[in-house]
């Protein structure tokens, strides 16, 4: 009874302290435990009585303080125009709130908590993927990317699985402070809890007796300093018998031609070795516009191909992006390469390994005006994504953090933002196909289609009821 007139009288000071919690579980600070009831308070405020109006406000204004904290650096790449940026994100915050609340007043509060997960889930998808201002970080899953045991189930469900398990445990808690007394939702809420216990059980056995050990040496050169002559010098620090130098998006910020080419081919025989760089290539027929391209270079059959990005970054002059998602066969194994933001998007990472991929090589371009922030939560998604697919990912981040992950997301070699050098480690090859990649990636836009069912559903009673009244 207390809880309630706490909620009654301070519901934007819950939203706000909603926001403040689920944000500690985020990079820099990171205490993943704190996301499995962070978001408790904005449910519970959402079962009191109110307008439709006002739940979708309070939604609203979880996701701006959310997004806007922690996606400060926004304002270091966009200044005023972060204010829109947050306020879309802040958008798909009401939408929850209103699904919530049309549930509730529907179905009923144990049911509005119980689709939570569910529905949360589907605005998640289409904030991440499914339209032209995608974003995928801040995810409650991404928040769980240093708690590796839980991070496994990424292999059956992606990001979304765990995403559905944080939320789903929130909506557990709020289900026991609100219904402690009725025993069917107390073992409704147990057994999820208990279910999510298991799972991050399972992960841990599976990390113990699954230990990976890489047997290719790589080398990545951390540098924002877009010179051949300053990359290849750091490349020529490579141990000998690295068998993969990685080089960061933008690597060269030049056209790659037959004088560039040959540079690279040069360097590529001399340290015998395959390169992979970022560089630029011309359209053809495009009129002198560019790709943002990754050359791969073989040390005896010189440049074997260009990926071109194929998600360039919203409102930058990142290239025209690419359609393909070609693998290339090299002396380092079937390299899939992802550049930066096509990383972002679980799509890329799933098509290079249906075709073919062993390992997964990132050059990334995070400029160091971006700040730390950016740098922590961009590498935050790397173990996840590793995960998903159960590949090596090699990212090479121009100031960082690059990083060599194994397939279970452990992180065997990282630089920290801002250093510049040579990052030296190992990393294997791998066939194998997660559950994930063969069907599990469906969870999301099923997620997805049965929110937007639900909302044209609800959509059609409302517009059935108005000509029923005008009829009248």
């Amino acid at each position: 009874m207390n809880i309630k007139k706490f909620l009654g009288a301070e519901r934007l000071l819950a939203v706000v302290a909603a926001a403040g919690l689920m944000s500690l579980a985020f990079e820099p600070v990171n205490f993943w435990w704190v996301a499995f009831f962070g978001f408790v308070p904005c449910l519970l405020i959402m079962l009191k009585e109110a307008k439709a109006g006002t739940v979708m406000a309070e939604g609203f204004l979880w996701g701006f303080v959310f997004y806007g904290w922690n996606a400060r650096w926004f304002w270091n790449i966009f200044a005023e125009f972060s204010l829109f940026l947050w306020a879309l994100l802040a958008f798909y915050g009401a939408i929850f709130a209103l699904v919530f609340w049309l549930i509730k007043r529907r179905f009923g509060p144990v049911a509005a908590l119980m689709a939570s997960p569910l529905f949360w889930v589907g605005i998640e998808w289409f904030r991440s993927e499914g339209h032209y201002l995608k974003f995928a970080w801040l995810s409650p899953g991404f928040s769980q990317s240093s708690n590796l045991p839980l991070v496994q189930f990424a292999s059956v469900l992606g990001v979304y699985g765990l995403s559905f398990l944080v939320v789903g445990v929130n909506a557990s808690v709020a289900l026991l402070v609100m219904h402690w007394k009725e025993r069917c939702v107390r073992i409704v809420a147990a057994c999820f809890i208990g279910g999510v216990m298991v799972i991050e059980l399972s992960g841990w056995i599976l990390l113990r007796f699954c230990p990976d050990r890489g047997d290719m040496p790589v080398a990545l050169v951390q540098t924002e300093t877009a010179s051949f002559h300053f990359n290849s010098f750091f490349s020529r620090k490579a141990p000998a018998g690295t068998r993969l130098i990685v080089w960061p998006e933008y690597g060269v910020f030049d056209v790659m031609d037959a004088s560039l080419q040959g540079k690279f081919e040069q360097l590529a025989s001399q340290q015998k070795a395959v390169i992979v760089a970022g560089c630029k290539s011309l359209v053809p027929g495009g009129n002198g516009k560019t790709y943002n391209s990754a050359a791969i270079i073989d040390p005896e059959r010189g440049l074997v191909g260009l990926y071109h990005k194929a998600n360039p970054v919203q409102f930058f002059d990142d290239g025209v992006p690419g359609k393909e998602f070609p693998v290339f066969d090299t002396p380092a194994g079937k390299l899939g390469v992802a550049i930066c933001y096509d990383m972002d998007f679980p799509k890329v990472f799933r098509s290079l390994v249906a075709h073919g991929a062993e390992i997964l090589v990132v050059p990334t371009f995070d400029a160091e005006s971006w700040g730390k922030l950016q740098h922590l939560q961009h590498s935050a998604l790397a173990p996840i994504r590793a995960v998903e697919v159960r590949r090596w990912v090699v990212r090479c981040a121009s100031t960082g953090t690059s990083q060599v992950i194994d397939p279970h997301g452990r992180i065997h070699a990282s630089m920290l933002p801002f250093k510049q050098g040579l990052l030296t480690g190992n990393a294997s090859l791998s066939s194998a196909h997660s559950f994930y990649s063969l069907g599990g990636w469906l969870f999301g836009p099923l997620c997805a289609a049965l929110t937007g069912l639900y909302l044209v559903a609800e959509t059609f009673i409302v517009i059935s009821r108005v000509f029923a009244r005008r009829k009248n």
